[in-house]
C-alpha cells in the first residue's frame, strides 16, 4: 500500500484539475424555478429564439451545446426571452429568471435518464446474488478438486471476473467492427441495446440458477439430507459454473454499458452524476434485494408449506426464488425495451462549430447592438 501510494502521488503535478463550475442540482433547479415563474408565457414556434449563450470560457473547457428537442416543452419557458431590453451584456437576468437552451436540455437529458437508471435495479438485484445464495449453495455441495485440494465456495466468483477480462477485448476488436459494418453505427449497436442484451443473459441465469438448484435439492433428497443442513450433498459445486459465466458474460453487455450510458448521456457540466447514477443503481439495487427477501420471508412463512429462506438451505425453495428473479426480469425486460425505443439520445454540438460568425459579434448565440443583447437570426450568421 505504501508503495501504490507513493506512486499514486508522484503524479500529483500531472493532474488535470477542473475549476469548480458549481452544483448541478443549482443548475436543475434554476431551470425548473424559471419555468415555473413564467408558466403562462408562450413558448415561440420558431426555437430559434430561445436564448442561448456561446462563450469563450466556455469553448476554452470543451463544453458543449446541446441542441433543442421537442420534448418536455414545458421547461422552454425557462429560455424564453420576455424583455430582451432587460437583457444586456453589462446587466444579464438572473439564471433562475433565464436560463439557455443547453441548460434546459441538461434537465430535460437527466429525466430522460431517470426510467432507465430504474429499470436498471431489476438486473442489480439479479447481480447480488452471485455474492449471497450463489455462494450459500456451493457450501452446501460437494468442493473436493482432487484428493488434497478443497475449492473455497466464495472462490467460484472468480468465475464471474474471468469472461469479462476474456470477452471485453473480443466484443472491443471483433464484435464492435463487425456489427459496425452492419448497423452504420460507430459503437456497433446503441448503448441501450447493449444494456438490454444483458438484461437478457440475466434472465437466462436465472432460470439456469433455478434449474441448478433443482438439482441440487433433488440429490439432497435423494442421499436423505433434507434435514441435516450440515452434511455435504454429493453434487460437484462446478455444477454452479453456468450460472456464474453468464453472469460475467452479462456483465460485459449490463454492467459495462451502463458505465458507458450514463457518463455518455449526462450533460459536460454533470459528469459526476452519471457515475452517480451507476453507482446508485447498485446501491439500491442491494437494497431492493434485501427488501424482496424479507418481504417474501414474511409472506411465505404464514403459509402451509415450508418458507421461502429458512436456515436449513435444503428445507429452502431457493428454486422458487430464482424463478421469480427471472419473471420479474422478462417483465423489466419488456418496460425497458419499451422505453429505450422512446429514448431520444443527447444531440451535441460543439460551442467552436457554433461560434460561425465574426469573433466579437456575437456572444451566447445573441448580437450586440448598442450595448444590448438580441436573439441571433440565421440569416445573420451566415453573412
Amino acid at each position: 500500500m505504501m508503495i501504490a501510494l507513493c506512486i499514486f502521488l508522484s503524479g500529483t503535478r500531472l493532474y488535470r484539475h477542473k475549476f469548480p463550475a458549481g452544483s448541478p442540482l443549482t443548475r436543475i433547479a434554476q431551470v425548473f424555478v424559471a419555468a415555473i415563474r413564467k408558466w403562462n408565457v408562450y413558448v415561440p414556434s420558431n426555437t430559434t429564439t430561445l436564448y442561448e449563450v456561446y462563450d469563450k470560457d466556455s469553448l476554452r473547457v470543451g463544453r458543449r451545446q446541446l441542441l433543442h428537442t421537442d420534448e418536455f416543452t414545458f421547461l422552454d419557458k425557462a429560455a424564453v426571452l420576455v424583455d430582451p431590453d432587460c437583457c444586456t451584456e453589462k446587466a444579464p437576468q438572473s439564471p433562475w429568471n433565464l436560463c439557455t437552451v443547453t441548460q434546459v436540455e441538461e434537465v430535460k437529458l437527466v429525466i430522460r435518464i431517470v426510467p432507465i437508471w430504474l429499470a436498471t435495479f431489476t438486473y442489480g438485484v439479479v447481480f447480488a446474488q452471485v455474492s449471497t445464495f450463489f455462494t450459500k449453495q456451493g457450501s452446501t455441495m460437494n468442493t473436493n478438486m482432487g484428493p488434497h485440494f478443497k475449492v473455497p465456495p466464495a472462490s467460484l466468483q472468480s468465475f464471474s471476473t474471468v469472461p469479462i477480462l476474456v470477452l471485453l477485448p473480443v466484443y472491443d476488436r471483433v464484435v464492435v467492427p463487425t456489427a459496425r459494418r452492419l448497423t452504420g453505427n460507430e459503437r456497433g449497436i446503441t448503448m441501450l441495446q447493449r444494456i438490454g442484451v444483458g438484461f437478457f443473459l440475466s434472465i437466462i441465469t436465472g432460470v439456469v440458477a433455478a434449474l441448478t438448484e433443482v438439482k441440487r435439492l433433488s440429490a439432497a433428497r435423494h442421499h436423505g439430507f433434507i434435514d441435516k443442513p450440515e452434511a455435504i450433498i454429493p453434487l460437484s459445486i462446478f455444477w454452479l459454473l453456468p450460472q456464474y459465466i453468464l453472469m460475467g458474460v452479462s456483465d460485459v453487455f449490463a454492467i459495462v454499458g451502463q458505465q458507458e450510458f450514463f457518463y455518455d448521456q449526462v450533460p459536460d457540466t454533470m459528469r459526476t452524476m452519471g457515475m452517480a447514477f451507476y453507482l446508485g443503481a447498485i446501491g439500491m439495487s442491494n437494497f431492493l434485494s434485501s427488501l424482496l427477501i424479507t418481504v417474501i420471508q414474511k409472506v411465505t412463512s404464514h403459509t402451509a408449506h415450508h418458507s421461502w429462506f429458512v436456515d436449513n438451505l435444503n428445507r429452502s425453495h431457493l428454486d422458487y426464488f430464482y424463478w421469480l428473479l427471472a419473471v420479474l426480469s422478462v417483465l423489466n425486460l419488456c418496460v425497458y425495451i419499451a422505453m429505450a425505443q422512446s429514448y431520444t439520445y443527447k444531440k451535441t454540438q460543439s460551442l467552436a462549430a457554433s461560434i460561425s460568425c465574426r469573433e466579437g459579434s456575437i456572444e451566447l448565440g445573441f448580437k450586440h447592438k448598442e450595448g444590448e443583447l438580441r436573439p441571433l437570426q440565421n440569416e445573420e450568421c451566415s453573412n
